[in-house]
Order: structure tokens, then sequence, then C-alpha cells
């Protein structure tokens, strides 16, 4: 099926305004993206020069515990170091003139944009392809100021080298510059290697040294950073914990795992639920790109094992993605309902012949009698 020029066009149109709106309406309350701007003034900035200037910013960072002097400041940047390709990119819109804020508004919105763009020239279904980024969960990519609507962009452009346009360098190079946009795209970068040795498209000496590489790059973002690894910051999240300098490093025990698992689970199964859905569907209507979606479950799968968090934007790529393979789908439900439809008219018009002939034969047998 072919895009034409017109629908591509309203398409655009449509994504620009959605992406602007997101831009002029950033979710209120974010205060990740005050940490990132943290992160990035304290390069060429003292911390006790930029505590006032960051705090002064958000009314809500007056009563956070993170923000309550500069040393507690300075002690959770580490936990947002880690996203050095991210950090870069603000800080280089910053050197052109945007304020950080701005900057990092612009990013999320313009990376919503180039997703929506690349759905619709993916899918070549322009309407069904604006109800899915329309959808809460991907505008909420382009109102948050973090990194996941410029990582689900890089994710999902490399799925798309990888199995539309076939091109396997392209795909893994952006799996591998994931991983420094988000470290934990790690897991879908090792899944997806893996996926191609199976499809024997990459030879496994090859696939390991990536996934050793793409390994490697975390370990060294990791460093780099200072940040206070795995444990810490699963403690930060579900155990408790004001500031992550105080907080135990040792192995997380069954009991905090538990505790952890209790307050994700019941949470992310509704926000799930709708994407399980389409993904399912998709794959009973034999998408063209249902076998992509089991890596891509399974690296989703393992995100949540290893960080059962409540908050759906950590595995946004795998939903997104689910929605695009059940557009892909739609064509072939569309068959099946022809072939329904054929086969209905050739029954139906059978009955009639045999029921044509059956009246022909009796009228004649009448004529008989009475000749």
């Amino acid at each position: 099926m072919r895009l034409s020029r017109v629908w591509f066009l309203f398409s655009a149109l449509y994504a620009v305004l959605v992406a602007v709106a997101c831009f002029l309406r950033p979710i209120p309350g974010d205060y990740d993206r005050y940490n990132y701007e943290v992160v990035v003034r304290s390069w060429t900035q003292d911390w006790v020069d930029v505590y006032p200037l960051v705090k002064n910013e958000s009314p809500i960072l007056s009563g956070s515990a993170g923000f309550d002097s500069s040393d507690h400041m300075a002690q959770r940047e580490p936990i947002f170091a880690i996203r050095p390709l991210y950090l870069e990119l603000v800080e280089t819109l910053h050197r052109l003139g945007f304020r950080y804020q701005t900057a990092i508004s612009l990013i999320s919105s313009s990376s919503f944009f180039a997703l929506a763009i690349l759905f619709v020239v993916w899918t070549r279904r322009p309407l069904l392809s604006a109800l899915v980024i329309s959808c809460p969960l991907t505008t909420q990519l382009a109102r948050e100021g973090v990194p996941d609507a410029l990582n689900a962009l890089c994710i999902l452009s490399s799925l798309f080298c990888l199995s539309a346009l076939g091109r396997t360098t392209w795909g893994i190079l952006l799996l591998l510059i994931s991983v420094w946009i988000r470290t934990d795209s790690v897991l879908l970068c090792a899944a997806v290697l893996l996926w191609l040795t199976y499809e024997k498209k990459l030879e496994l000496r090859y696939s390991a040294v990536l996934i050793g590489l793409a390994f490697a790059s975390v370990k060294a973002v990791n460093y780099f950073s200072g940040n206070y690894g795995y444990a810490v910051l699963f403690r930060a999240t579900f155990i408790g914990g004001k500031h992550p300098f105080l907080i135990s490093s040792a192995p997380i025990t069954v009991r905090e795992y538990l505790t952890g698992l209790s307050q994700g689970l019941p949470s992310i199964i509704p926000q799930l639920a709708p994407w399980c859905l389409l993904g399912v569907v998709a794959w009973y209507l034999r998408s063209p790109l249902r076998n992509w979606m089991l890596p891509v479950a399974s690296a989703a799968l393992a995100h949540f094992v290893l960080f059962p968090s409540a908050e759906v934007r950590y595995l946004n790529w795998a939903c997104v993605f689910a929605g695009l393979v059940f557009v892909e789908g739609v064509p072939k439900l569309a068959a099946v309902d022809v072939r329904k439809t054929d086969a209905t008219s050739i029954l139906s018009h059978t009955a009639l012949s045999s029921t044509s002939s059956a009246l022909q034969e009796g009228s004649a047998a009448l004529a008989s009698q009475y000749v």
C-alpha cells in the first residue's frame, strides 16, 4: 500500500500540532527534568552556584529532599548522569541559545514528532497511526523532560532499519547508540542481537562481541558518572531513602525485591493491558512484524523483572512497537473479512443455483403428468 503525498502532509501537520501542544504544555510537577538540568549545569558551574539557580525555577523543588541543600543535590547527580548522549544534546542546545528547560522540552517534543513520522512511513496507514500517537502514553513522551522520547525514537528507528529496510548495520548501530541515551536499553540490544543470530542474519561470534560492547558501554557510563549501582537505585525507588549516598549498596534481599514487586505489579498491569491486547491480536492476525515481538517482549519482561517500576514510561518503546505491529496487521484482518465474504457469496450462489435447478425439475415433472 502506497502512502499518498496528501495523506503524508496531513499526518505531518497533525504530528506538528500535537508536538507543539505538548511542548507548550509540559507535565506539571515533572521533577526529573530539573535533575537533568542540575547535571548539565554542574559541568561548567560550582554546586554552590547551581543550587539557588535550579531551586528557584519551580515551586515543587522547595519541598523536595533532594534540593534542600547543595550537598544533597550533588549526591543525587550520579543517578541522572548516566544518560550521557541525552545530556550532551541538552548542553548543545543550551549553547545555541536555548534555556535548559526549553532545550529539554524541545528534545522530547521533537523526538515525538520524528517518532510519529516514522510510524506513518513504516505502516503507511495515517489514520490508524494518528490514533496510536494520540494515546496518553505517547503524548506523555512529548511532555516529559526525560530521555524516554529520544530513546524510543532511536529504538524504533533501529527496528525499522532491521525489519523493514533490511539495513542490519544501521539497525545495530542505532541500538548501540540507544545504550548511551538510556543504559537500560542494553537489555533490548542483547535480545535483538540474539534474535538476529537465531534468524541467521548475524554470526554468533559477532553477536557475542556486540553484546559485550553494549554491556561494556554501560559499565563505562556507570563508572565515569559515579553511579551508585543497581542496589542503591532499587532501594531509593521502592524501599525509601532521601539521600542515595546514605543508602546501603549491599545486594537486594528477597524481601526487598518482593516489596518492590508488590508496589509495581498492581499498577503496571492495567497500564500495559491495552498494549498487550494489541500485541496478542496482531500475533493472531499474523502481522508481518509479529516475529519481532519476541525479542521486544523478552526485553520488556526482563526490564520489569529487574526493575518492577509502576511507571509504564520505562517500557514505552515496547508499547509503541506493539501498536505499530497491530497497525501492520490490520490489512490481514481486511483480507480475512474479504475471504469470508467471498466464501459466503459462493455458498449463497451455489444454494440458489441448486434451488433453481430443483424448481425447474419439479416443474418439468408436473408438466409431463398433464401432457
